[in-house]
């Protein structure tokens, strides 16, 4: 892919009793933890509850958003997951739409992200794990952070299995990016 071309990837925090392998197994998710050129599940603690540990599914790296694949994917995990107060989905993007994030100045950035957090209303029990913003907008628990040189992550929204409501979350999400940089 071409530095012009926006690229995202999703990932989609829930819960389950079952092992990390019997999940994959019911599943055909593959485990993986750094891998992004394929669907996989790997441990995220931040989502456990009392009755199961954390886990999140994460997408391939895609430019056309991935209705069909992700609506299969959700389909699956619904039936052995769960969604927890503390589970969230993480939007990424890279891309010449979002090359504005890395100059304009503090007091934007800091409008920016209030905009999203605003929008996304995080839940209380996902407070600890999704901050308006922090001075340095590069702490992991912030809604709006640059992971590594170019690429960013929202962390604004609340968990989801249904398809309607993560497709409305990243239009919105993008509404506000790409709008903000007119």
């Amino acid at each position: 892919m071409t530095d012009s071309v926006d690229r995202f990837g999703i990932e989609i925090e829930f819960a389950s009793e079952l092992p990390d392998i019997t999940i994959s197994e019911i599943t055909g998710i593959a485990l993986s933890r750094d891998d992004d050129t394929y669907w996989n599940i790997g441990a995220d603690q931040t989502a456990s509850d009392e009755q199961g540990d954390g886990f999140e599914l994460r997408s391939p790296i895609f430019s056309i958003f991935p209705q069909e694949d992700l609506a299969f994917r959700l389909k699956s995990i619904s039936k052995i997951g769960w969604i927890t107060p503390t589970c969230g989905i993480h939007f990424h993007f890279s891309g010449a739409g979002f090359n504005y994030l890395s100059f304009i100045d503090k007091k934007e950035f800091l409008s920016l992200s209030q905009k999203l957090y605003e929008f996304g209303k995080p839940s209380p029990e996902r407070s600890q794990f999704c901050q308006p913003h922090d001075r340095t907008h590069n702490h992991k628990n912030v809604c709006l952070r640059e992971v590594s040189d170019s690429h960013w992550e929202c962390r604004v929204f609340n968990s989801s299995f249904s398809l309607p409501t993560i497709s409305y979350y990243f239009q919105k999400m993008l509404g506000v990016l790409y709008g903000f940089n007119v």
